[in-house]
């Protein structure tokens, strides 16, 4: 009976461990954040683009994304930068053609790309945890952008770190 809890305990730890996000209540939890989500996303972890997100949440052909970087590895190569400075290095990295604004706080970016032949428009957000630093991007076709923008601000002003 020992062994047989044991296994189920060292089980449930390595599960603990290697789950990155966790749903609940339309909010997830990933790592040092938590985002509230449209109560129509669904998990989209299991699709094969999602491997280089930390998660992946959506329905249809709208979506938010998030991945994280280390924050101490970040500062030992830019010490002191802030959450503007890394959404311009972001930028300037994937040579994007947008601005970067900061609005109570909010550190953000937007720009449109194409993606199977549907032009995509990206609202991005960076956030600067104790321990990582967060890129939060919502996407939609870019003919719903004008009436899906302050849906996905609002949802990014509701972001805690």
């Amino acid at each position: 009976m020992f062994r047989r809890s044991a296994r189920f305990g060292v089980i449930f730890l390595c599960l603990l461990l290697f789950v990155g996000c966790a749903a609940k209540d339309n909010y997830i939890t990933c790592d040092d954040i938590r985002l509230l989500l449209p109560e129509s996303y669904v998990n989209l972890s299991d699709e094969a683009y999602a491997e280089d997100f930390d998660f992946l949440y959506g329905i249809g052909s709208e979506a938010v994304l998030g991945f994280k970087y280390d924050r101490a590895t970040l500062e030992t190569r830019f010490p002191g930068i802030s959450a503007k400075e890394y959404a311009q290095k972001f930028v300037d990295a994937a040579h994007l053609s947008c601005e970067v604004t900061e609005q109570d706080g909010l550190v953000t970016f937007s720009y449109a790309e194409t993606s199977d032949g549907a032009e995509i428009t990206y609202l991005s957000a960076i956030f600067m945890t104790q321990k990582n630093v967060w890129v939060v991007q919502f996407y939609c076709p870019t003919a719903e952008y004008d009436q899906k923008q302050a849906t996905f601000m609002n949802l990014l002003h509701a972001v805690q770190k």
